[in-house]
C-alpha cells in the first residue's frame, strides 16, 4: 500500500496522503483537509482503472470460489468489492488499522458499495468491516471460517508482522480445508520484491499451505488448504 495509516493495502495508493478531512473536487481531485494531509492529484480516468483492473487480478488469481471471503488490509475496498460481487459469495469480512483510511474511502465514488446496507446493491453480498490490528482481529476468526482470502499488506518494511510465519499460520487457521489465498507482493521481476517472494512462499509452506505458487499477473502468490 502507499500513504495514509499503516495496514491499508494497495488500492489505497490511489490518493497516497496521511490525512482526513478534506473533499473531492468536481474533477476528482483530493485535496487535504485542516489536518495537513499531504494529498496528491487524483486523477480519476487513470489510476482508478489502473487500481480496478489490478483488483480484478488479484481476485481471478484464485479462480473458481463461494462461501464467505477475508480481505485483509481494506484499504479503498475494492478488492472487497470486487470479493462481494462474485457470484455465490456470501460475505465478505474486510480489516483495516485506520479509521481514517475508511473516512477517505467514504468521500470516494468507487468505494461506495463498500458501505452499502445490505440488499441494497442487487447481486453484493454483505460486507463487514472491522477496524483493528489485523493480527489481534485475524486470531478472533474461528477455525476454518473462510474459504477465500486476499491479503493485501503495505510494504514489508513497515509492517513486518503482516509477512511472518505467525501471521501466515492464522491464514492458515481461518482458511477451510481446500481454501484458497492471495498474497499481494510486488512486481516477482523487480530484485527487492523477488527476494522477498521466496521468503514469503518459504514461510507459507512451512505452515502447511500447498501448491504456493507466484501469480505474475497479480503480482503476488496463491496458496491452497489441504483438504
Amino acid at each position: 500500500g502507499g500513504g495514509g495509516g499503516v495496514q491499508a493495502g494497495a488500492d489505497r495508493g490511489v490518493f497516497g496522503g496521511d490525512g482526513a478531512g478534506g473533499e473531492f473536487a468536481a474533477r476528482g481531485e483530493w485535496k487535504g483537509g485542516a489536518d495537513g494531509g499531504d494529498w496528491r492529484v487524483w486523477d480519476a480516468s487513470v489510476q482508478v482503472v489502473e487500481s480496478m483492473d489490478d483488483t480484478v487480478l488479484k481476485v481471478g488469481s484464485l479462480g473458481r470460489f463461494s462461501g464467505d471471503a477475508l480481505d485483509v488490509c481494506t484499504g479503498l475496498g475494492y478488492t472487497s468489492i470486487e470479493l462481494a460481487m462474485r457470484p455465490g459469495v456470501t460475505g465478505v469480512w474486510t480489516l483495516e488499522l485506520d479509521p481514517a483510511v475508511l473516512e477517505v474511502a467514504r468521500r470516494n465514488p468507487y468505494s461506495e458499495m463498500l458501505f452499502a446496507e445490505h440488499g441494497s446493491v442487487e447481486g453484493l453480498a454483505p460486507i463487514t468491516s472491522l477496524v483493528g490490528d489485523a493480527c489481534e482481529l485475524v486470531a478472533g476468526f474461528e477455525d476454518g471460517r473462510f474459504d477465500v482470502v486476499v491479503h493485501d499488506p503495505p510494504a514489508n518494511a513497515m509492517v513486518g508482522a503482516l509477512y511472518s510465519e505467525a501471521f501466515y499460520g492464522e491464514l492458515f487457521r481461518v482458511a477451510k480445508r481446500g481454501g484458497k489465498v492471495f498474497h499481494y507482493i510486488g512486481d516477482p521481476e523487480s530484485k527487492e520484491s523477488g527476494r522477498l517472494f521466496r521468503g514469503v512462499m518459504e514461510r507459507m509452506r512451512a505452515v502447511g499451505f500447498e501448491r504456493v505458487s507466484v501469480a505474475k499477473e497479480a503480482y503476488g502468490v496463491v496458496a491452497v488448504k489441504p483438504r
